[in-house]
């Protein structure tokens, strides 16, 4: 005759035994530092996408406004955290400039600004047509 095996009582085994609870918080906190880390990664990369957007705004908004301003000059500034400089210098050399109706002038803008103890910067440069002056 078979014997059914012998059914253990609930007092034999209560819980987990205490390596197996270190065991189990130590994965829980690799596994929430590694969470935390890639968050923090994220929040940070976050926050530099949105400096660089305003920067490239600030810088677009200043070469707009040097391009349709008749007396535009060389000029530099700072604002908000972000420093900028404009200049404009001379297009194409002496036959392109002789041969055109307008004289060329590049206008080039860099915004500069702080970020994690470094600086960062971006440059937008496009041309301009000016009236040649009169001989």
């Amino acid at each position: 005759m078979r014997r059914l095996p012998k059914l253990r009582s609930a007092s034999d085994e209560d819980g987990f035994t205490l390596l197996e609870l270190l065991i189990a918080f130590a994965i829980l906190g690799v596994g929430l530092v590694t969470i935390l880390a890639a968050f923090s990664q994220g929040l940070q990369r976050a926050r530099d996408d949105r400096a660089e957007a305003e920067a490239r705004g600030f810088a677009a908004s200043l070469l707009s406004q040097t391009l349709v301003t008749p007396d535009a000059a060389d000029t530099s500034g700072s604002s908000h955290g972000y420093s900028w400089q404009v200049s404009l210098a001379p297009f194409g050399d002496k036959d392109d400039v002789s041969a055109w109706q307008a004289q060329a002038r590049e206008v080039r803008v860099t915004v500069q600004w702080a970020d994690r103890g470094g600086t960062r910067q971006i440059t937008l440069t496009s041309l301009r047509l000016v009236p040649a002056p009169t001989q």
